[in-house]
């Protein structure tokens, strides 16, 4: 291979390299995102399943974001609201609620594995690379 040839097939190894780390930081931010949206799901359940245990007339403290909790009471402890997109919220039975929540768990840990089996593939693809470079910078002159 000509210096040339060389200076070319780095070139072209480089590139794909940057291409392919862009591609793994986008699918790792995704994988997080699910794991988030996965854990804010499983608190939820566990958040429905303690409500569900809850005399009516209790009072309880109730999250309102990071480090902001209100005190409620409980008047209502079978049935909860649900957002089901485009704004619609509907009452139903915690329990319908929590069917709901572990299929969307169910899905999200199938996303979950899509995402890591294709950003297992990538980063043995930017491993192969590296290796290829390695081995090509070392016969460069």
């Amino acid at each position: 291979m000509s210096t040339k040839e060389l200076e070319a097939r780095v070139n072209r190894l480089y590139l794909e390299l940057n291409t392919l780390n862009s591609i793994a930081e986008s699918l790792q931010r995704q994988y997080d995102s699910l794991s988030n949206t996965s854990t804010s799901i499983q608190l939820t359940l566990n958040t429905l399943k303690e409500i569900k245990n809850i005399k009516k007339g209790h009072e309880i403290y109730i999250p309102l974001g990071p480090s902001v909790y209100i005190l409620v009471s409980i008047l209502d402890n079978s049935n909860a609201l649900l957002n089901v997109g485009a704004g619609v919220i509907i009452k139903k039975p915690i329990s319908s609620i929590e069917e709901y929540l572990n299929n969307q768990l169910t899905q999200i840990q199938r996303e979950q594995l899509a995402v890591q089996k294709k950003l297992q593939e990538v980063l043995n693809a930017i491993s192969s690379i590296q290796a290829e470079l390695n081995k090509l910078l070392s016969k460069s002159p």
